[in-house]
C-alpha cells in the first residue's frame, strides 16, 4: 500500500507532508487513552512541548558544559524522585533509556558494591546469582547475559497464588546457592509484574537481604508511578528501604518514549 523505498529524486515538502500523512494512517494509536499493551500509552501535552524542545535543542546530557540547563533540571527530577520514594538524603540517579536500563544498572551497582576491584580486574560471573519473581520482567535474563553471570545464574524464585514473590522460597533459594558455593549478589523486587500488576512484598525481602548483605533493586519501571498517589502508594511500602530503584515516567506518567530513572 505504501512506497517504502527512499526516492531517487527528492519530493520536497509536499512529498514529506505525504509522507506523515501515510505513517499516521497505518500506525498504531498508541497515544489512545485505551491502549495499554505494552504497559504504556496515553498522551501528556507538557512532556510533548518538552520532547520538541529536546529536538530542537538537540543536547546531549554528558557535560555540563554542553546541557547546563538540561543537567540542573535532571539533578532537580532525580532529587525529588528519591524524596518521594522516601530515600535517604545524599542519595542521587540519573535519567537512563528504561527499566531495562534500570535493572542492568542495579546488577552492576551490586557486582560493584560487593567486589570493588571488578572495575578494573573484571570477575567470575558463575559464581554471582541474582533474584527475581517467577513473574518478573524478561529484562533482567537479558541483563544477567549482559553482565556476564548467564541464564542459569539468574534464579526465578516461585510466586504465591497472588503473583508476589514467596519469601520461604527466596531464602531455600538463598541457602541452595551458598551450598553450591556461589554468591547470592543482588535480589530484584518486581513494583508491578507485567501480566497482574503485583508488588513483591519489599521490606520482607529487605530484612532478607540484610540479614546476608545482598544488595536489594526494585524495579518500579511500571509501577513506580504509584508513589504519586497518596491513596495506593502503600504498595510500594518499604521502597525507602531498597539500595536501588528504577521508575519509568514514560509509563503510567504518560511521557514520551524513552523516559525513565535509575535511584540510588
Amino acid at each position: 500500500m505504501v512506497d517504502l523505498k527512499p526516492p531517487v529524486k527528492g519530493q520536497g515538502y509536499e512529498g514529506v507532508l505525504k509522507g506523515i500523512d501515510e505513517f499516521m494512517a497505518h500506525s498504531v494509536r498508541s497515544h489512545h487513552p485505551g491502549f495499554n499493551n505494552p504497559i504504556w500509552g496515553g498522551w501528556n501535552p507538557a512532556a510533548f512541548a518538552g520532547e520538541l524542545i529536546a529536538a530542537t535543542t538537540n543536547t546531549s546530557m554528558y557535560t555540563y558544559e554542553l546541557a547546563p540547563m538540561a543537567s540542573l533540571i535532571e539533578l532537580e527530577l532525580i532529587t525529588k524522585q528519591c524524596e518521594l520514594a522516601g530515600l535517604p538524603e545524599g542519595s542521587s540517579g540519573v535519567l537512563t533509556t528504561g527499566g531495562s536500563n534500570g535493572n542492568m544498572m542495579a546488577m552492576l551497582c551490586a557486582r560493584q558494591k560487593m567486589f570493588p576491584d571488578c572495575l578494573h580486574k573484571g570477575s567470575d560471573g558463575t559464581k554471582l546469582v541474582a533474584y527475581v519473581s517467577e513473574e518478573s520482567h524478561y529484562s533482567v535474563i537479558m541483563s544477567a547475559n549482559v553482565i556476564g553471570i548467564g541464564y542459569d545464574n539468574c534464579v526465578k524464585v516461585k510466586a504465591d497464588k497472588n503473583g508476589k514473590m514467596c519469601m520461604i522460597a527466596l531464602e531455600e533459594e538463598i541457602e541452595k546457592t551458598k551450598a553450591a558455593g556461589k554468591t547470592p549478589f543482588i535480589v530484584i523486587a518486581t513494583c508491578g509484574t507485567t501480566v497482574r500488576g503485583q508488588y513483591d512484598p519489599i521490606r520482607a525481602i529487605s530484612a532478607i537481604c540484610k540479614k546476608d548483605n545482598i544488595w536489594m533493586h526494585c524495579d518500579g519501571a511500571w509501577g513506580g508511578s504509584i508513589l504519586l498517589s497518596r491513596k495506593h502508594r502503600v504498595q510500594m511500602d518499604g521502597c525507602e528501604l531498597a539500595d536501588s530503584i528504577c521508575w519509568d515516567a514514560h509509563k503510567l506518567m504518560g511521557v514520551p518514549l524513552i523516559c525513565a530513572s535509575f535511584l540510588i
